[in-house]
């Protein structure tokens, strides 16, 4: 289990060397983490993204995914990665 020091559902190591929505953990944002999130989101490939459990409403998920700000990770993050 990932360790949460600050206790705001962030796992810690999200929090820090993490690249903004760097999906894919390959240190780059491109069209693969919008192929990624549409995967995780509506096919359940993958099953869960770096920073979370398996929900597009856990923290970790929304801190590492949310590209355009909404405080949210859905289908407009993909599109705003695309962009």
């Amino acid at each position: 289990m990932s360790a949460d020091l600050d206790q705001d559902g962030v796992p810690d190591e999200c929090q820090t060397n993490q690249l903004p929505g760097d999906l894919t953990q390959d240190r780059t944002v491109d069209i693969s983490e919008a192929i990624a999130l549409l995967g995780f989101l509506f096919q359940s490939a993958p099953a869960r993204l770096p920073c979370g459990d398996g929900s597009a409403r856990d923290r970790g998920n929304v801190a590492l995914g949310d590209w355009n700000g909404d405080r949210g990770l859905d289908l407009t993050d993909a599109v705003a990665i695309l962009s």
